[in-house]
């Protein structure tokens, strides 16, 4: 029994390090209460880990989702005892909340982690990592939070991995319809660049028609190009015919420009006869 421990604590020895360092930076009246409470953590989830009984030939072995377990109770507890407090070693900090976009999901967590994203007296990259975990949650439940925290934060890095976080959302027609919104109405061009980016990670008719649009008829000729890098960046059966007539015919030189340089990356044979079209004429 001890050397299934011992291995345990192996595996998950790296966190212990880190949450320990969290651990000291909280204030000198609470570090011993705040200790305590973690290493009561810790026993329980070793004493969990000895109930296990040994897996039958035909079962998985729960080991190594003992162990997720115990990494995920071990973090939160030592961002709990950290919350209010600006650590001095910041950095570990940050990296033990990017960790938890790996763990399980729990409400606990994801209650966590929005608290941290709301608080302007957090670190900014504690905000920018809790986000970014928030945003690794593909359950389609997530995705209003997901809008929300894009509509109230000002913080345009905040914005930018909450986009990212949507169109990863398995909602996909609802994430598809916030993106092609904040693509067509966001007054900050680079936030509309990166809705579009999103856009074209999210399969579906209704994504690739709304880029097809922007690639056409958008004003702005920045928008226009990003539009044609999404679309590149979709399958080639959907990306090539449009990048085909967006080459031969937009109106714009930059966009058509663009789309060639998309097609030349897809090696695609239909692309290579559009080139010889072209050094024909």
């Amino acid at each position: 029994m001890s050397t299934t421990i011992w291995r345990t604590e192996d595996v998950s020895s790296s966190i212990g390090v880190h949450a320990g360092s969290l651990l000291h930076e909280v204030t000198l009246d609470s570090r011993l209460d705040a200790l305590r409470e973690v290493a009561l953590t810790l026993l329980h989830e070793v004493e969990s880990l000895r109930s296990l009984r040994p897996p039958r030939s035909s079962e998985q072995p729960r080991l190594p989702e003992a162990v997720r377990r115990f990494e995920t109770h071990l973090i939160l507890a030592a961002l709990e005892k950290t919350r209010g407090n600006k650590p001095v070693n910041e950095p570990i900090r940050s990296r033990a909340i990017s960790w938890l976009g790996y763990t399980p999901e729990s409400q606990t967590k994801n209650n966590l982690l929005t608290e941290i994203v709301r608080n302007d007296r957090e670190w900014t990259d504690a905000r920018n990592q809790a986000m970014s975990a928030l945003g690794m949650n593909r359950s389609a439940a997530s995705l209003p939070l997901l809008e929300n925290l894009y509509e109230t934060m000002a913080s345009r890095d905040l914005k930018r991995r909450a986009l990212s976080g949507i169109a990863r959302n398995d909602n996909r027609d609802g994430a598809a319809t916030f993106l092609i919104r904040v693509a067509e109405n966001e007054k900050e061009l680079e936030l509309r660049r990166s809705a579009i980016s999103s856009l074209g990670r999210i399969a579906g008719e209704k994504s690739l028609g709304a880029l097809a649009n922007m690639m056409d008829a958008d004003p702005e000729t920045e928008i226009q190009k990003q539009a044609v890098t999404a679309i590149g960046r979709r399958a080639k059966d959907e990306a090539i015919p449009i990048l085909i007539r967006a080459a031969r015919s937009h109106p714009k030189m930059a966009v058509r420009q663009q789309a060639i340089r998309m097609l030349g990356q897809t090696g695609d044979e239909r692309a290579v006869a559009f080139f010889r079209e072209l050094l024909g004429k």
